[in-house]
């Protein structure tokens, strides 16, 4: 079998053709194996993380207000490859509904749970994070456990006197 000749993309090319496309899909328009692909973007040096993630793709989707799983979901990629990046790049999700329970107070969540009596749900629901997030909290925390009674639950007492 004799070697064909044929002309090799420029990088630039490879790179924006790589980021909507397969390796069996280029060497199909190629009509070359995908080996010899796979050869060109070794040889160009191109992954598909540096094909189709860029800072200012990331900057510009983090503007949008868009939260990291609907960035996971558009760049087709995971949750932790967007978190990778957005460290790498110390880029911060900008989601002003939702704020990071490491930013909170210590001593303000413990007035609000130990003193106020206030429940997990309510400081849910104040810091804007699932309830789960607050229990690690309390736990990691160390903070007494704190028996808070519901309303629902004081009310259903109240009619059964």
């Amino acid at each position: 079998m004799g070697n064909k000749k044929f002309n090799m993309p420029s990088k630039e090319e490879l790179v924006e053709l790589y980021k909507t496309n397969t390796v069996p899909i280029l060497a199909d328009n190629y009509f070359v194996s995908t080996g010899t692909v796979a050869n060109w973007l070794r040889q160009y040096k191109i992954s598909k993380e540096n094909a189709k993630f860029t800072k200012e793709i990331f900057a510009d989707l983090i503007n949008a207000g868009m939260s990291v799983s609907e960035i996971a979901s558009k760049l087709d990629c995971s949750l932790p490859t967007v978190r990778h990046y957005l460290k790498v790049w110390n880029l911060k999700e900008l989601n002003p509904f939702r704020q990071n329970i490491k930013d909170i107070d210590k001593e303000e969540i413990y007035k609000l749970r130990v003193e106020s009596l206030w429940s997990m749900v309510e400081l849910a629901e104040l810091y804007k994070v699932s309830l789960s997030t607050i229990s690690v909290y309390l736990a990691r925390n160390n903070f007494p456990t704190v028996r808070v009674e519901r309303a629902e639950d004081k009310q259903i007492k109240l009619r059964r006197v």
